[in-house]
């Protein structure tokens, strides 16, 4: 490793050590569908030279890993190597193959990318279709990258580089490869803030008592839904992705519904989702009075940063997640705003107190080198059904409607092999249209049950609105 020519920039965090174990093994491997209309044919060369600049000017994207002295380290690739490739149009179900194939196959850690993009004609109208007319030309663009080197707010802005480039490169503008578009952050006021939290627990063995109990309590759990959504015992372990999405009329009038509730998005949908679930299980014969649904939101740390930096640039991996299992009434649908408020209640408790840092604490307190992956899977609480990420209304995050290409849809996805959550949620509002992405495991449910929720979740949503 010491000759292999790469650079050596600093050792991995525990989070980016723990992502790349999952990655061995499929676990949490993120690819992003995006839709593109252009006012013109996309030729392969222009397409190519744009993700060479985008890997030149965004630095995560030249990451790899490394090790030194036995540890993992994230080091900068040895030469450029761009992994682009143009797919002939095969069809929707052929598109879809090639999303979920991106997700299955590994990166070469050590060498890179730990990222490749697929490019696929489209002869479906586009997403928008008032841009029929002027931007005939559709497109799916598959991006995958490893979560090692990115999160959700990080993918959404490289999502916007490619827009912005492809519309520099198809006008002929120059474009500058030493002016880089942010910073691979080693999330150091992650490190500080962790420091705390540790020194904290040091020094008050009764916070440090309950915290070992509360994680305890928590590995303790079974989640109601385990067993009741059989899959066939000789099922392929697949990872699979469905779609929805809101009108802009309905986006409108649920985000407004939201605000006139005193709640977020996340937390009306998170109701929604916990309500979706039961009508499910009472379809399986599972009648309880309340039921305890446990769900694994990811937060973004950035947010408790407190060094003053401009944030908007700190790309990476720099997220976390508040663990919250809820006793939801059975009846629970009936009164939908109250429960929802009781959810925002506690998810607002968890931010104030910064318990996405603490469970960043947890990661460094039970990180081993290697990392031992059963230890993780482990690791992850089984009472946990579902994870969770909003990340809002992306519009403001990517650049405005380009002269010459559009972005006119984008699902983000992370792979669920082997993991032991059944579905995983994506959402976000993107150009006045909320837009649901479900991640499922087929070795915890099957396909059927997995649309069956996804229309249950959506039924559900547009009842709460009218």
């Amino acid at each position: 490793m010491a000759d292999s020519g790469i650079r050596y920039m600093r050792p991995a965090r525990p989070e980016e050590d723990v992502f790349e174990d999952f990655h061995q093994n499929g676990i949490f491997m993120c690819c992003h569908h995006l839709t593109l209309s252009a006012v013109q044919p996309l030729q392969e060369q222009l397409v190519r030279e744009t993700f060479t600049h985008l890997y030149r000017k965004v630095p995560n994207l030249r990451a790899c890993y490394g090790v030194r002295e036995g540890k993992r380290w994230m080091c900068e690739m040895a030469s450029e190597n761009i992994d682009f490739e143009v797919v002939p149009d095969d069809g929707v179900e052929e598109v879809f193959h090639k999303f979920h194939l991106l997700k299955r196959h590994p990166f070469d850690s050590t060498r890179g990318p730990l990222w490749r993009a697929r490019l696929l004609p489209d002869t479906e109208p586009t997403a928008m279709p008032e841009l029929n007319e002027s931007f005939p030309h559709n497109y799916h663009l598959l991006f995958a990258i490893h979560h090692g080197i990115t999160d959700g707010l990080s993918s959404v802005k490289i999502c916007g580089f490619i827009i912005s480039l492809l519309n520099d490169m198809m006008a002929g503008r120059s474009i500058d490869d030493e002016e880089e578009l942010g910073q691979f952050d080693a999330g150091e006021e992650t490190f500080r803030l962790v420091k705390e939290r540790k020194h904290q627990m040091e020094v008050d063995p009764t916070l440090r008592e309950k915290l070992v109990q509360d994680f305890q309590s928590t590995m303790r759990k079974v989640a109601v839904m385990n067993g009741v959504f059989p899959v066939p015992l000789d099922s392929e372990d697949k990872s699979l992705n469905l779609t929805r999405s809101l009108s802009h009329s309905d986006t409108s009038r649920f985000s407004s519904r939201c605000r006139s509730e005193g709640v977020t998005v996340l937390s009306a949908f998170t109701a929604l989702v916990n309500i979706a679930l039961i009508d499910l299980l009472k379809d399986r014969g599972v009648m309880q009075d309340t039921y305890e649904i446990g769900g694994a939101h990811s937060m973004n740390l950035r947010r408790y940063w407190k060094d003053n930096r401009d944030t908007t640039r700190a790309l990476g991996c720099h997220l976390s997640w508040i663990k919250l299992i809820t006793d939801t009434p059975k009846d629970a649908g009936d009164a939908f705003w109250d429960y929802t408020r009781t959810l925002h209640r506690d998810l607002q408790k968890h931010q104030l107190e910064a318990t996405p840092v603490q469970e960043i604490m947890l990661i460094h307190i039970f990180h081993s080198e290697p990392p031992n992956v059963e230890a993780m899977l482990a690791f992850l609480p089984p009472p946990h059904f579902y994870t969770i990420s909003n990340w809002g209304d992306i519009t403001s995050l990517l650049p405005p409607p380009g002269d010459l290409v559009q972005l006119t849809w984008l699902n983000m996805s992370s792979s669920l092999y082997r993991f032991n959550t059944g579905y995983n949620h994506m959402m976000q509002t993107f150009r006045g249209r909320f837009l649901y992405g479900l991640d499922y495991s087929t070795k915890c449910v099957s396909t059927e049950e997995a649309t069956l929720y996804a229309d249950t979740i959506f039924k559900h949503l547009h009842q709460v609105i009218q």
